[in-house]
């Protein structure tokens, strides 16, 4: 589910912690879980669009991936932060129901577009 970006604030958003990389999925995306930030640098200084994966449980056990498009961000981490805010917001938290967050590493690939307009992604160097 895409939303416009919703700002409710750092402090209060479960899950808006520092993260840190730890590698690659079986799917070849980048992993993200809360804890401390040891890296997380965008191949280039530019900003960059992100595809990011935010896991959900639903009705206990059922996992649900919620992916957000981040646009501008600098880095997986920025991406990373603000797909949670989006995905805390009161209108994500309305549409989704009782679905808690899970426990899972988010998702994180960056969004590259080529000369001739092919879209690809991109999970970096882990």
């Amino acid at each position: 589910m895409l939303l416009g970006m919703d700002h409710p604030g750092h402090g209060a958003i479960p899950g808006s912690e520092l993260a840190d990389r730890t590698g690659p999925t079986h799917d070849g995306a980048r992993q993200i879980v809360n804890g401390q930030r040891t890296g997380g640098r965008a191949d280039s200084a530019q900003s960059a669009t992100w595809l990011i994966g935010v896991p959900f449980r639903a009705q206990g056990s059922r996992l649900v991936w919620m992916y957000y498009v981040v646009d501008g961000a600098r880095d997986d981490l920025h991406a990373a932060h603000a797909a949670t805010e989006r995905a805390y917001s009161a209108q994500e938290r309305r549409a989704r129901g009782t679905m808690a967050a899970a426990t899972e590493p988010f998702k994180v690939q960056r969004i590259l577009r080529d000369a001739i307009g092919r879209v690809t992604l991109d999970a970096g160097q882990p």
